[in-house]
């Protein structure tokens, strides 16, 4: 009987082992291997292309079927907990052209690695984006698509648009970021040169934005 119930205490200890190593194994899932990079090129690039904007939600949406869908002129985002945000058009931005009181809602991209949709909102004149947290459900006002550092703790916005925001440099702070850095100027990203490096193009050059210990500078490029 001894051997019986040793025996018995020895499976039920293999088994509570088992569904812990299940249970962390899931916890601990890689996020779906999603172009993220390429989304949101592509949403640079439609920045300022109302028309081709509002046509190029489908395929997004294609891409994040499990977590995103519309219904007619709601965007319905779900969040990691399973409760959903959604975004509702007011008298929706037809490429057409529409009501001067039109506001739509486009996914621009699914960013499963960085926790975050990102919502391209237009209006008649004018617009913004929102980086939506998949776990809080809240949302980051922005000027533009994310530019994120190799290691992801930053990113930066770019708005040439006369009276825009320029460039600002955003850095994580909890679940969201924060704006550390601003230059109201005109520009456009060309890429990170690692984490305390920004490389920016002007009218006529590229210059490089650095981050030392008083901060961030833009040192302007000879050429």
């Amino acid at each position: 009987m001894g051997d019986a119930m040793t025996k018995r205490r020895a499976a039920f200890v293999l088994l509570t082992l088992l569904c812990t190593a299940c249970t962390q194994t899931h916890l601990a899932s890689p996020p779906p291997q999603v172009d993220e990079a390429g989304q949101i090129k592509a949403a640079d690039a439609l920045q300022y292309e109302s028309v081709r904007a509002l046509q190029s939600e489908p395929a997004v949406l294609a891409l994040a079927k499990a977590v995103a869908r519309r219904d007619k002129d709601r965007l319905i985002l779900s969040r990691e907990d399973g409760r959903t945000v959604e975004f509702a058009d007011a008298q929706p931005c037809l490429p057409e052209g529409g009501d001067t009181q039109c506001t739509s809602h486009r996914l621009a991209a699914w960013l499963p690695s960085r926790h975050a949709f990102l919502v391209d909102v237009r209006r008649y004149e004018g617009g913004h984006y929102l980086l939506v947290d998949t776990r809080s459900g809240e949302s980051l006002e922005i000027a533009s698509p994310p530019h994120f550092s190799p290691d992801g703790t930053r990113f930066a916005t770019f708005d040439g648009d006369d009276g825009g925001d320029g460039i600002r440099i955003w850095v994580a702070h909890g679940q969201s970021f924060v704006s550390e850095w601003n230059l109201s100027s005109g520009a456009e990203f060309v890429r990170w040169d690692g984490n305390d490096r920004l490389l920016v193009k002007g009218a006529k050059r590229t210059s490089i934005i650095v981050r030392s210990a008083s901060g961030w500078t833009l040192q302007i490029s000879a050429s």
